[in-house]
């Protein structure tokens, strides 16, 4: 996650939905007794069959403090993700629709609300997969037969995501490169291009992982921000 005063230096409240509340591109893959979680900070093998995960972000800045919330089926599908403030008031809901095959064909986001305002949008999702089942690219349409916004999507060898290349409307290019030891995050490289598609400095986030549940899922971890110590993140999960 990158800081939020940051965003607010470079681009102003408009992007912040990309960024932030990026449970928008998450999906999961059933595998066995485990849940493949896919979202903007990654990838991750959840162990045991989960159907809630609270994450609350806590600021060592006292900045921003967001609540985010995903749903998941007896499938391993996430059905609905929000997206929380301070004060638990909600910022955004994403809501999945699956095929009969389990891909999750698109996402509809409501509700961009900010203590600033309220951006009038609301962006539904279509996704495309690879022959291995793995998203690829989604398109984000604010209205019928206009993109607003795409993602692109790479995976390694072991289908861990490793990439996200986002272009907004607003003609600003947005990625993110992951890196991990094991099943864990460790490393991530944030890079923003302007609308006329000069790259700038590269923001780097690195995570230390605290706690875990019975599960081996982690509960706890810290998050650096080019190297200092920014936020740390508590989870909550609930299984069937």
């Amino acid at each position: 996650m990158m800081p939020f005063n940051k965003l607010i230096q470079i681009f102003g409240i408009a992007l912040l939905i990309i960024p932030m509340f990026n449970p928008l591109f998450s999906c999961t893959r059933k595998k066995e007794s485990t849940t493949i979680f896919f979202s903007s900070f990654g990838s991750e093998v959840l162990n045991g069959q989960v159907k809630e995960i609270i994450e609350t972000d806590s600021s060592l800045t006292g900045i921003f403090s967001p609540i985010d919330t995903n749903y998941f089926d007896v499938r391993g599908n996430i059905t609905a993700s929000n997206g929380r403030g301070r004060l638990g008031k909600q910022l955004v809901r994403f809501t999945n629709e699956y095929g009969s095959n389990g891909r999750k064909l698109k996402t509809i986001a409501t509700g961009y609300e900010y203590s600033f305002g309220i951006l009038d949008t609301t962006p539904t999702t279509i996704l495309k997969y690879n022959e291995a089942e793995y998203i690829t690219s989604s398109e984000d349409y604010c209205q019928p037969k206009h993109i607003c916004d795409t993602t692109l999507y790479k995976y390694n060898e072991t289908n861990q995501l490793i990439e996200m290349i986002n272009s907004n409307g607003l003609g600003i290019q947005f990625s993110e490169n992951f890196k991990y030891k094991g099943n864990l995050l460790i490393e991530t490289i944030s890079y923003l291009y302007d609308h006329k598609g000069n790259k700038m400095p590269p923001d780097k986030y690195n995570y230390k992982y605290l706690t875990f549940d019975k599960k081996g899922n982690w509960t706890k971890r810290f998050g650096f921000y080019n190297s200092e110590k920014e936020w740390m993140t508590k989870r909550k999960i609930t299984y069937y």
